[in-house]
């Protein structure tokens, strides 16, 4: 009988001191040098043995560079996504993948602003020619591309800035900005023929 109401005791206090607070907390009432053991302390407080001798590693030195250039670039360009922040990062020199572009974003909590598509509102449409959308499709997605990554998000005061930004943002497009449809190249190089 006295070893029941023992146990049920200690369930009561382990659940108790499991509620004291979160993991962390919990992390700093281990004491190495106490009577109880490591693992029976561990076991009191709810927390698993492993986590008293794990720490985190913090960024290796060339993440927090990619991170500084990943953060001055989305400030000038905000619309540039996780593929062309690696073509940006690629360009300076660093070898690195898409995965790592995207898990560094994440850290930072960068999130590139872009138009979403509304897939729900096409089938309101009443009628849908199939046949001008092809032939605009090419005109279409530069001045898409346009509106959606400059005109929207950057609100300039005045017609002359938004005329000076928009050169830059032709000029950027042309002759910086990496295209999917032409294999990740910049269309200058392609179109562009140095005379012979």
């Amino acid at each position: 009988m006295s070893d029941r109401r023992s146990a049920d005791a200690a369930g009561f206090c382990k659940a108790g001191i499991q509620k004291i607070g979160d993991r962390d907390t919990r992390k700093g009432l281990v004491f190495p040098k106490h009577n109880l053991s490591l693992s029976k302390q561990c076991a009191i407080l709810g927390l698993n043995r492993t986590s008293i001798y794990y720490t985190l590693k913090g960024e290796i030195k060339e993440n927090l560079e990619m991170m500084q250039k990943i953060d001055a670039e989305h400030m000038d360009h905000p619309a540039k996504d996780v593929v062309g922040m690696t073509d940006f990062l690629l360009e300076g020199g660093y070898k690195v993948g898409v995965r790592r572009v995207r898990r560094l974003m994440r850290l930072m909590g960068i999130m590139p602003v872009l138009h979403r598509k509304h897939l729900s509102n096409l089938r309101s449409a009443s009628y849908i020619k199939s046949y001008l959308l092809r032939g605009l499709i090419w005109i279409e997605r530069f001045w898409k591309t346009i509106k959606y990554e400059y005109i929207y998000i950057i609100l300039e005061e005045n017609a002359t800035a938004l005329y000076c930004g928009i050169k830059r943002f032709i000029d950027n497009y042309n002759y910086h900005r990496k295209h999917q449809g032409s294999y990740r190249q910049v269309p200058s190089k392609l179109y562009i023929r140095p005379a012979a």
